[in-house]
């Protein structure tokens, strides 16, 4: 059934980046899960066979999109689109991804193909207010 193949997954930065698990970047990609661990709601990515606890301010959903490099797009994600750059973000009240941009309204993702340059947590410096 290819409804059911759909599958969501999740990046975030790992707390503790550990050199023999986690990439040296600190992201992590998988299935996103929380747990209680001694009274405190902790945050989790597992990717098989490792589980990775996360920083859940840098969560972010993939979209179910490629760029035009044939990345994976994450909420979060800092684009180039048309010369102009913008955030992919979630809109609860349209049920959908769309790339917010300052002066523009926000652009559906659905047919663009702009180029992912960097993310809200590493790169916020590419949000230059002259351009977003």
């Amino acid at each position: 059934d290819k409804a059911m193949s759909r599958q969501i997954f999740f990046r975030a930065k790992v707390l503790r980046p550990n050199p023999m698990t986690a990439p040296g970047s600190g992201w992590v990609e998988g299935f996103y899960y929380q747990d209680l661990c001694k009274g405190e709601v902790r945050h989790f990515i597992k990717n098989c066979p490792c589980d990775w606890e996360i920083d859940p301010k840098s969560l972010g959903q993939a979209i179910g999109l490629l760029d035009r490099n044939g990345n994976d797009v994450y909420e979060g994600d800092i684009m180039e689109y048309k010369n102009n750059i913008g955030v992919v973000t979630y809109y609860a009240g349209r049920g959908q991804f769309l790339l917010k941009v300052k002066w523009l309204p926000p652009i559906t993702m659905h047919n663009m193909k702009g180029t992912i340059i960097g993310n809200i947590h590493d790169n916020s410096e590419l949000l230059n207010p002259t351009k977003l």
